[in-house]
């Protein structure tokens, strides 16, 4: 499947979720550069601990695989 499609498929549940949190706010919303700023602070937090994960179950093989 293509790449960027799994992309947009992953990012689409938060970024509705976002996006409807901040409709619904009436009294006092967030600024959505602080909103896209935690946003992909998360995105980067997720990718460096795939990072690390792949890089210490390759290091120590078998015993740190958690998905068995």
């Amino acid at each position: 499947m293509n790449a960027l499609l799994l992309l947009a498929l992953a990012l689409a549940p938060s970024v509705a979720i976002i996006t409807f949190v901040y409709a619904k706010d009436e009294y006092e919303r967030e600024p959505l550069r602080l909103i896209r700023k935690s946003f992909f602070y998360g995105l980067l937090s997720v990718l460096i601990t795939t990072i690390i994960s792949a890089v210490l179950s390759l290091l120590l093989g078998e015993s740190f695989d958690v998905t068995h």
